[in-house]
């Protein structure tokens, strides 16, 4: 259903306005704040949701290892939209910023930031209009597979975070990466003598 906008009565709230104060806000506090169906169709709705898969390229040790990363949400996520991606644990990467591929890595133009500390990926929409409502949407970025083997990899969790519009908590992906149970074996070797 249509979302309509919505008038809030206001009595004293400094953060009734996206965090503003009664300066920023387009009625005086105490008074009457009209807020447009964008800000909170999210929440108006059916309870927003994001469904996402993982899958790897290679599960041998130590190998390089393209993740993909495969979503779908119930609500517009818009220019500007953080996608975290956590529990990456044992993913060695050679630098804190990683190249997005795939058949929509051009929304993120401007690639992922990975952090060390806690093993996690954010990939920022960073070109056109954003995604909309059930787009699937296919991202791709390469690691290094882990030294040793996980038991049964990890299943990574994923959150979804604009600043002004949307916020949808941790979710567990579906699939396991990382595991790294094959070891690198050497199948032939032949020594030449000249």
């Amino acid at each position: 259903q249509p979302c309509a906008n919505v008038q809030l009565l206001v009595r004293g709230l400094d953060n009734a306005c996206n965090g503003g104060t009664e300066s920023s806000c387009s009625a005086p506090v105490p008074g009457v704040v009209t807020l447009a169906p964008d800000v909170l169709c999210p929440m108006m709705t059916e309870s927003p949701y994001i469904f996402a898969t993982i899958s790897e390229s290679n599960s041998i040790a130590q190998c390089p290892n393209t993740l993909t990363i495969s979503l779908v949400s119930n609500v517009q996520l818009p220019f500007g939209t953080n996608f975290t991606i956590s529990g990456l644990w044992g993913a060695q990467v050679d630098s804190t910023s990683l190249a997005i591929s795939g058949s929509d890595g051009p929304l993120a133009v401007g690639g992922a930031d990975w952090s060390v500390t806690d093993a996690s990926l954010v990939i920022k929409v960073s070109y056109g209009p954003g995604i909309a409502p059930l787009q699937s949407v296919l991202f791709s970025f390469r690691v290094r597979n882990p030294v040793s083997a996980l038991a049964g990899g990890v299943q990574p969790m994923i959150s979804v975070n604009h600043p002004q519009r949307i916020k949808l908590g941790l979710a567990t992906m579906v699939g396991s990466v990382l595991g790294a149970s094959v070891t690198p074996v050497i199948l032939s070797a032949y020594v030449q003598e000249t």
